[in-house]
């Protein structure tokens, strides 16, 4: 079982999205400020280069999974998204501590497909667990498109803890 910690991975894209929406934030304004925009810029790359450091051995995980498949291929800064609002989704429900354990199965191609199409196609899918480190990817492989029925391609199995937490929040609406 390959386990790839994607919490350094999601911290970096974090930073990197704060730094982009500060340059966009200060192009807005006036000259004097294209200083602190260069700044930024050479702040930036160093966050980048890190940023591919860390996705460097997803990627390759990814790619071995996927062979010489060139469609619905899934690509490490997508599988940080999904990991991310996975992360996102259990916050609104429960706390860190009671949703250790949660796992997820990420099907990031889901979609429905027309009933002429006779076959199914397949997609690179992936399942991670949640560790009180963060996010683990424990399996990436390819498998037939699930088909959207609705939501995200996020498909959770919660903890009891999580569940209690949830039925008891839906209790008291």
């Amino acid at each position: 079982m390959t386990q790839f910690n994607a919490k350094a991975a999601i911290r970096l894209a974090n930073r990197i999205a704060e730094i982009d929406a500060y340059i966009a934030r200060e192009k807005s304004y006036s000259s004097p400020n294209m200083i602190r925009i260069e700044n930024e810029l050479e702040v930036r790359k160093p966050l980048y280069l890190e940023y591919m450091d860390t996705l460097k051995p997803l990627a390759d995980l990814i790619s071995t999974a996927e062979g010489k498949s060139s469609a619905r291929t899934l690509s490490a800064m997508s599988a940080i998204q999904m990991l991310s609002l996975a992360q996102k989704h259990l916050d609104s429900i429960s706390t860190k501590k009671d949703a250790i354990g949660t796992k997820i199965s990420v099907d990031y191609h889901q979609q429905k497909f027309a009933g002429a199409y006779k076959y199914t196609p397949e997609s690179t899918q992936f399942d991670a667990v949640l560790k009180s480190s963060g996010w683990f990817i424990v399996k990436i492989y390819r498998a037939k498109c699930h088909d959207r029925q609705s939501g995200n391609g996020i498909r959770f199995k919660l903890t009891e803890a999580t569940i209690s937490n949830l039925a008891q929040k839906l209790s008291e609406i």
